[in-house]
Protein backbone atom coordinates (compact mmCIF):
# COMPACT_ATOMS: atom_id res chain seq x y z
CA UNK A 1 0.00 0.00 0.00
CA UNK A 2 3.00 2.23 0.33
CA UNK A 3 4.09 1.99 -2.95
CA UNK A 4 0.23 2.76 -4.56
CA UNK A 5 0.29 6.28 -2.67
CA UNK A 6 2.90 7.77 -4.63
CA UNK A 7 2.34 6.38 -7.57
CA UNK A 8 -1.48 7.81 -7.40
CA UNK A 9 -0.12 10.48 -6.75
CA UNK A 10 2.08 10.74 -9.29
CA UNK A 11 -0.70 9.76 -12.04
CA UNK A 12 -2.64 12.60 -10.27
CA UNK A 13 -0.19 15.71 -11.00
CA UNK A 14 0.47 13.95 -14.60
CA UNK A 15 -3.44 14.18 -15.08
CA UNK A 16 -3.77 17.98 -13.68
CA UNK A 17 -0.93 19.14 -15.82
CA UNK A 18 -2.63 17.70 -18.99
CA UNK A 19 -5.54 19.48 -17.70
CA UNK A 20 -4.15 22.57 -17.52
CA UNK A 21 -2.22 22.46 -20.33
CA UNK A 22 -5.20 21.75 -22.67
CA UNK A 23 -7.83 24.29 -20.81
CA UNK A 24 -4.51 27.22 -21.22
CA UNK A 25 -4.56 25.99 -24.45
CA UNK A 26 -0.99 25.91 -24.13
CA UNK A 27 -0.50 23.19 -27.18
CA UNK A 28 -2.61 23.41 -30.41
CA UNK A 29 -4.65 20.87 -32.16
CA UNK A 30 -1.61 19.68 -34.25
CA UNK A 31 0.48 19.40 -31.12
CA UNK A 32 -2.11 17.40 -28.97
CA UNK A 33 -2.50 15.05 -32.23
CA UNK A 34 1.05 14.33 -32.33
CA UNK A 35 1.72 13.58 -28.54
CA UNK A 36 -1.40 11.32 -28.78
CA UNK A 37 -0.08 9.44 -31.76
CA UNK A 38 3.47 9.67 -29.82
CA UNK A 39 2.49 7.90 -26.69
CA UNK A 40 0.09 5.48 -29.49
CA UNK A 41 3.19 4.37 -32.17
CA UNK A 42 6.59 4.93 -30.06
CA UNK A 43 5.29 5.01 -25.54
CA UNK A 44 3.22 1.78 -25.96
CA UNK A 45 4.24 -1.09 -27.96
CA UNK A 46 8.01 0.14 -26.25
CA UNK A 47 6.15 -0.21 -23.26
CA UNK A 48 4.88 -3.54 -24.35
CA UNK A 49 7.92 -4.87 -25.30
CA UNK A 50 9.65 -3.97 -21.92
CA UNK A 51 7.69 -6.02 -20.65
CA UNK A 52 7.86 -9.04 -21.77
CA UNK A 53 11.73 -8.60 -21.85
CA UNK A 54 11.64 -8.67 -17.61
CA UNK A 55 9.69 -10.70 -15.11
CA UNK A 56 10.44 -13.55 -15.42
CA UNK A 57 10.54 -14.94 -11.55
CA UNK A 58 10.47 -18.65 -11.98
CA UNK A 59 6.62 -18.85 -12.75
CA UNK A 60 6.20 -22.03 -15.35
CA UNK A 61 4.56 -21.59 -18.53
CA UNK A 62 1.39 -22.68 -18.15
CA UNK A 63 1.00 -20.11 -15.30
CA UNK A 64 1.60 -17.50 -17.80
CA UNK A 65 -1.24 -19.62 -20.03
CA UNK A 66 -3.76 -19.33 -17.47
CA UNK A 67 -3.36 -15.59 -17.37
CA UNK A 68 -4.07 -15.61 -21.38
CA UNK A 69 -6.75 -17.79 -21.01
CA UNK A 70 -8.62 -16.34 -18.46
CA UNK A 71 -8.08 -13.19 -20.34
CA UNK A 72 -9.68 -14.54 -23.55
CA UNK A 73 -12.65 -16.09 -21.23
CA UNK A 74 -13.26 -12.08 -20.32
CA UNK A 75 -12.87 -11.01 -23.43
CA UNK A 76 -15.73 -13.25 -24.88
CA UNK A 77 -18.06 -12.94 -22.19
CA UNK A 78 -17.53 -9.40 -22.32
CA UNK A 79 -18.09 -8.91 -26.12
CA UNK A 80 -21.69 -10.96 -25.57
CA UNK A 81 -22.51 -9.17 -22.91
CA UNK A 82 -22.04 -5.86 -24.41
CA UNK A 83 -24.04 -6.87 -27.80
CA UNK A 84 -26.79 -7.53 -26.06
CA UNK A 85 -27.16 -5.82 -22.45
CA UNK A 86 -27.74 -1.77 -24.15
CA UNK A 87 -30.53 -2.62 -26.40
CA UNK A 88 -32.89 0.83 -24.37
CA UNK A 89 -29.94 2.96 -25.36
CA UNK A 90 -29.96 5.06 -28.47
CA UNK A 91 -27.35 4.04 -31.41
CA UNK A 92 -24.33 6.57 -30.39
CA UNK A 93 -24.31 5.38 -26.46
CA UNK A 94 -25.24 2.08 -27.64
CA UNK A 95 -21.64 1.77 -29.26
CA UNK A 96 -20.01 3.62 -26.20
CA UNK A 97 -20.74 1.15 -23.99
CA UNK A 98 -20.63 -1.81 -25.79
CA UNK A 99 -16.57 -0.10 -26.70
CA UNK A 100 -16.34 0.43 -22.86
CA UNK A 101 -17.31 -3.67 -22.01
CA UNK A 102 -15.03 -4.78 -24.51
CA UNK A 103 -12.24 -2.20 -23.52
CA UNK A 104 -11.10 -0.81 -20.46
CA UNK A 105 -8.24 2.02 -19.36
CA UNK A 106 -6.35 -0.81 -18.28
CA UNK A 107 -4.03 -0.65 -21.41
CA UNK A 108 -2.73 2.38 -20.56
CA UNK A 109 -3.36 3.30 -16.54
CA UNK A 110 -2.84 -0.30 -15.54
CA UNK A 111 0.83 -0.97 -16.84
CA UNK A 112 2.18 2.15 -14.96
CA UNK A 113 0.25 1.01 -11.42
CA UNK A 114 0.59 -2.77 -12.00
CA UNK A 115 3.96 -2.45 -12.66
CA UNK A 116 5.03 0.44 -9.67
CA UNK A 117 3.11 -2.20 -7.01
CA UNK A 118 3.82 -5.73 -8.48
CA UNK A 119 7.30 -4.60 -10.22
CA UNK A 120 8.11 -5.93 -13.84
CA UNK A 121 6.95 -9.44 -12.83
CA UNK A 122 3.29 -7.70 -12.23
CA UNK A 123 3.98 -5.85 -15.71
CA UNK A 124 4.47 -9.08 -18.23
CA UNK A 125 1.64 -10.60 -16.47
CA UNK A 126 -0.55 -7.61 -17.08
CA UNK A 127 0.95 -7.07 -20.99
CA UNK A 128 -0.51 -11.42 -21.16
CA UNK A 129 -3.32 -10.19 -20.00
CA UNK A 130 -4.19 -7.55 -21.98
CA UNK A 131 -3.31 -9.22 -25.57
CA UNK A 132 -6.77 -10.21 -26.54
CA UNK A 133 -8.02 -7.02 -24.94
CA UNK A 134 -6.25 -4.98 -27.43
CA UNK A 135 -6.80 -7.92 -30.29
CA UNK A 136 -10.62 -6.89 -29.33
CA UNK A 137 -9.85 -3.31 -29.50
CA UNK A 138 -8.46 -3.69 -33.15
CA UNK A 139 -10.88 -5.81 -34.04
CA UNK A 140 -14.45 -5.87 -32.96
CA UNK A 141 -13.79 -2.23 -31.66
CA UNK A 142 -13.27 -0.89 -34.94
CA UNK A 143 -16.41 -3.06 -36.28
CA UNK A 144 -18.12 -1.02 -33.48
CA UNK A 145 -17.30 2.22 -34.46
CA UNK A 146 -17.09 1.79 -38.25
CA UNK A 147 -20.80 -0.11 -38.09
CA UNK A 148 -18.79 -2.52 -40.83
CA UNK A 149 -20.57 -5.73 -39.77
CA UNK A 150 -18.75 -8.09 -42.68
CA UNK A 151 -16.28 -9.62 -40.31
CA UNK A 152 -13.47 -10.74 -43.40
CA UNK A 153 -13.56 -6.70 -43.65
CA UNK A 154 -13.06 -6.62 -39.91
CA UNK A 155 -10.64 -9.61 -39.69
CA UNK A 156 -8.46 -8.11 -42.53
CA UNK A 157 -8.44 -3.86 -41.20
CA UNK A 158 -7.20 -5.82 -37.70
CA UNK A 159 -4.71 -8.00 -39.00
CA UNK A 160 -3.22 -5.42 -40.96
CA UNK A 161 -3.48 -2.55 -38.12
CA UNK A 162 -0.08 -1.42 -37.05
CA UNK A 163 -1.20 -2.04 -33.14
CA UNK A 164 -1.31 -5.09 -33.24
CA UNK A 165 1.53 -5.98 -35.88
CA UNK A 166 3.44 -4.09 -33.42
CA UNK A 167 2.16 -6.65 -30.55
CA UNK A 168 3.06 -9.43 -33.08
CA UNK A 169 6.47 -8.59 -32.29
CA UNK A 170 6.47 -8.63 -28.78
CA UNK A 171 4.35 -11.43 -28.37
CA UNK A 172 7.43 -13.48 -30.46
CA UNK A 173 9.92 -12.71 -27.64
CA UNK A 174 7.66 -14.70 -25.06
CA UNK A 175 8.36 -17.99 -26.39
CA UNK A 176 11.90 -17.20 -26.03
CA UNK A 177 11.73 -16.34 -22.34
CA UNK A 178 10.09 -18.82 -21.61
CA UNK A 179 12.74 -21.38 -22.91
CA UNK A 180 15.19 -19.28 -21.58
CA UNK A 181 13.86 -19.35 -18.02
CA UNK A 182 13.04 -22.91 -17.68
CA UNK A 183 16.35 -23.95 -19.03
CA UNK A 184 17.79 -21.60 -16.42
CA UNK A 185 15.53 -23.12 -13.97
CA UNK A 186 16.42 -27.05 -14.47
CA UNK A 187 19.85 -26.03 -14.67
CA UNK A 188 19.73 -24.40 -11.13
CA UNK A 189 18.14 -27.52 -10.28
CA UNK A 190 20.80 -30.05 -11.56
CA UNK A 191 23.19 -27.07 -9.14
CA UNK A 192 21.08 -27.96 -6.85
CA UNK A 193 20.98 -31.76 -6.84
Amino acid sequence: MDKLWPLEFNIFVMMAVGFLIRKVKVLGEEAERVITDLVLYVVLPCNMFNSFLGGWNGMAAGDYLAVLLISIGIQLVSLVYGKFAFPKENADRRCNLSYAMICSNAGFLGNAVTEGVFGSTGLMLTSIYLIPQRIMMWSDGLAIYSGVSDKRATIKKAITHKHLSDMSGDIEVLPCRIFQEDLRIQLQYQEDT
